[in-house]
């Protein structure tokens, strides 16, 4: 051991950018990186194991270590810690890095144990731990994620990713009906996640406790840029709260850009590419959709980046528009024209392919009937909150009303007969909103309700400390249009506009069981197979409305955590749109739900809706 642990002080010393260690009889090529080489490009062996040293005279970074063909390299961990650099992590005023040729020293001895530990405790798969070692002997261990391959990574076969959904439909999970239909809880990995790793690419900027409930958001930082995307978590229960606020940002960083999954685009015209492949034609997501929020005009010769999908209805691979799938690709990537402007409807994490197609789905299902409600004005049923015997449900409201708000829930629920309800919650006095809408869908119609009255509570709590400068940017918003997606919900702070509002009464009052006789006299206490299930469900989906296709969109790293994620793509639903730019409007299926509610009109309300 004395032998090896001179090598290694002696490397240092000379600048020697490399050292075979031997480690508990193992040998270990180790790379060192000093710290004024910031940025140099180097080569790394693909063949072999290797650990990566980084010294600084201020701290000396023990790992990780890399193994031939797996996920992460050197670059894209020195990328990482780069755009996550935490305020604690430089002493102040280093931000030009040492210099000083010669100043470098480590403890070789404790460097080669945190090495000999990361090989014999190897942590979660698909996650690099490495050590911080700082002046002083403070030694912590940290965990480095890799989300996806970057561009120096080792290369990997791409996955089969209609194979992939065709395996999901062919396990039979087995759930209770109304479950969470996830097969354990989807616990993301604390080690990378938590806020106090220095590497992680999230972390809780916000953690509101009032009166026991709950509110975190969850911020994903994408390079150094002032660019972000945030998930956002509010329940009773903290860790419940946690959970859903870094999911939301896992399926929203997933569902933005392809990442990792770039060299699966081709670019090409349609025609060119129906020579060699089954092409889905775009017009089918265009033409019946008023102001599509295009950017480009679409022509058959226009370069296009085009990506796999599963074509439901034919139960095979076809090529769509990448940019029906992914709505905000990173700066830089060459996207090519982008004919349509989505977003993050249809978008969904899953424990299985399975779940996050079902979960996608229904986030499609409720936008489809919140939209199609608000329309065409139609009066759906009353349920009255009194009615609903769950004591969270009945928290919910007992915390609104204590707010000096009236809660409303209404029946939304239209041809999958999946439960939708729009939750209303309506101000009396001008330091409130005048309405504020929220919606859920889901199997089992009280958690509808309480995924419609958690995300309430969120807004109106945050927003009730916020008045002044509310009804400011409100009749702002007023004067110049909606523009951004919070401008949605906040033009209905203004009293003048709550009469939008009044067309919801009129379709009765009824109790929840009465609206939901079908649920609580059978089907909860029914056991039911997820894949059979969620067929049923796209079934129900392609025979009301057309053509269903679903795009894989899991980075590598996911499946480490045990994540999938998915973008379902219904054409002829009603999409949703925020910012009167991208007004979208789906008049085919306007027409359709004029026909199933036997009105005969289809007059189609132009007030901004108000969906948050």
């Amino acid at each position: 051991m004395k032998t090896a642990v001179t090598t290694l002080d002696q490397a240092v010393h000379r600048l020697e950018e490399q050292v075979v260690l031997e480690l508990g009889g193992e040998r270990l090529l180790c790379f060192i990186a000093y710290a004024h080489q910031t940025g140099r490009e180097r080569v790394w062996p693909r063949e072999e194991r290797f650990a990566l040293l980084q010294v600084d005279v201020h701290e000396v970074l023990a790992g990780p270590i890399f193994n031939p063909g797996g996920i992460g390299c050197p670059s894209c961990f020195g990328q990482r810690r780069n755009e996550n650099l935490r305020a604690n992590e430089r002493l102040p005023g280093d931000e030009g890095r040492s210099e000083l040729i010669g100043s470098y020293s480590v403890d070789g001895e404790l460097v080669q144990e945190c090495l000999a530990l990361l090989l014999r405790q190897t942590g979660v798969p698909g996650v690099l731990d490495y050590y911080r070692l700082e002046p002083g002997g403070n030694v912590r261990r940290y965990s480095f994620w890799p989300a996806h391959r970057c561009k120096h990574c080792d290369a990997a076969e791409p996955e089969d990713d209609t194979a992939l959904i065709r395996q999901a439909f062919e396990r039979q999970p087995m759930f209770r009906y109304g479950d969470s239909y996830r097969a354990q809880p989807t616990a993301v990995c604390d080690a990378v996640f938590a806020p106090g790793n220095a590497d992680s690419n999230f972390m809780i900027y916000r953690d509101r406790n009032t009166r026991s409930f709950f509110s975190l958001t969850s911020f994903f930082r994408i390079y150094r840029e002032e660019k972000y995307e945030l998930g956002i978590g509010s329940s009773t229960d903290y860790r419940a709260s946690e959970l859903k606020s870094r999911c939301e940002a896992l399926e929203r960083y997933a569902g933005m850009h392809p990442r990792g999954r770039e060299g699966l685009s081709v670019r090409s015209g349609t025609r060119s590419l129906q020579q060699r492949e089954t092409v889905i034609d775009p017009l089918l997501f265009t033409d019946a959709v008023k102001g599509s929020g295009q950017i480009a005009a679409y022509q058959e010769e226009l370069p296009l980046n085009w990506i796999p999908a599963f074509d439901w209805k034919r139960q095979g691979t076809v090529y769509v528009p990448e940019c029906l799938a992914y709505y905000k690709p990173d700066d830089g990537y060459s996207a090519g024209p982008r004919i349509y402007k989505g977003n993050s409807n249809g978008n969904a994490l899953g424990i299985t392919l399975l779940d996050g197609i079902y979960y996608a789905c229904l986030e499609l299902i409720e936008r489809d009937a919140f939209l199609n409600h608000w329309y065409l004005r139609r009066s759906p049923p009353e349920i009255l909150p009194d009615s609903v015997e769950n004591a969270q449900i009945r928290y919910m409201t007992g915390r609104l009303t204590a707010l000096g708000y009236t809660v409303q829930l209404f029946d939304i629920t239209m041809e999958t007969e999946i439960p939708v309800i729009w939750a209303l919650c309506l101000g009396q006095t001008e330091n409130q909103f005048a309405a504020y809408s929220t919606a859920g869908a889901h199997p089992h119609p009280e958690k509808a309700i309480l995924s419609a009255l958690e995300e309430m509570l969120l807004a109106l709590e945050y927003y009730g400390t916020h008045a002044a400068e509310i009804r400011e940017k409100a009749r702002r918003i007023r004067h110049e249009g909606v523009r951004r997606v919070e401008d949605h919900p906040i033009l209905y702070f203004l009293q003048e506009e709550r009469h939008h509002f009044s067309f919801l009464n009129g379709g009765g009052q009824y109790s929840i069981r009465e609206r939901f006789a079908r649920f609580y006299g059978e089907l909860q206490h029914t056991v039911i197979d997820l894949a059979e299930e969620t067929s049923a469900l796209l079934n129900r989906m392609t025979d009301h409305y057309g053509e269903a296709f679903i795009v894989r969109q899991t980075p590598e790293g996911y499946k480490a955590l045990g994540l999938e994620a998915v973008k379902v793509l219904v054409p002829q639903m009603q999409p949703m749109w925020f910012g009167e730019p991208g007004r979208m409007l789906c008049g085919r299926r306007i027409r359709q739900a004029a026909q199933y509610w036997g009105m005969d009109s289809a007059e189609v309300n132009q007030a901004p809706h108000p969906f948050p």
